[in-house]
């Protein structure tokens, strides 16, 4: 019984704070408008990957070219998708952080945290890949020019 008391202690003081609380309404808002706004720009990727997928093949099939639209509109598709998963997070931030702010609920903040969390951790993850994979270009590129050379 005292350890609720504390608790129910420890998680008001955690609200009673209105710095913390407008810094953290203001993080939720423009999270929620950046999420809104990537999954808009993801439909958008997805459409036009598409119209890259329809269009290029019409006309390679018109002027009898050999290249196809249908790989870069699947690696369009690749980055919608990839793209899903941040936003998601993001949003779910978003909401979860106003849920804690207005229902003054810890377990909605730490819900929200994860999330900011998987945010920031698949941008972490993402970044190297990417990283690798440059280093990897990098290499190739210095072999192949002493290849060419030699």
């Amino acid at each position: 019984m005292e350890q609720t008391q504390t608790q129910n202690t420890e998680t008001s003081s955690f609200f009673k704070n209105e710095d913390r609380n407008a810094y953290l309404r203001e993080v939720a808002k423009w999270s929620r408008f950046l999420s809104i706004t990537g999954f808009i720009a993801m439909g958008i990727l997805i459409i036009i990957s598409v119209v890259m997928i329809a269009g290029m093949n019409s006309f390679a099939s018109r002027s009898n070219i050999g290249f196809s639209g249908v790989w870069i509109g699947l690696l369009y598709i690749g980055f919608a998708v990839l793209y899903y998963f941040p936003l998601k997070y993001l949003f779910a931030f978003s909401k979860e952080i106003k849920l804690a702010l207005d229902l003054a609920n810890e377990d909605n903040l730490t819900a929200g945290l994860k999330n900011l969390k998987s945010v920031f951790k698949f941008m972490g993850i993402t970044t190297i890949v990417i990283l690798i994979i440059y280093a990897i270009i990098f290499i190739v590129a210095i072999l192949a020019t002493g290849i060419l050379r030699g």
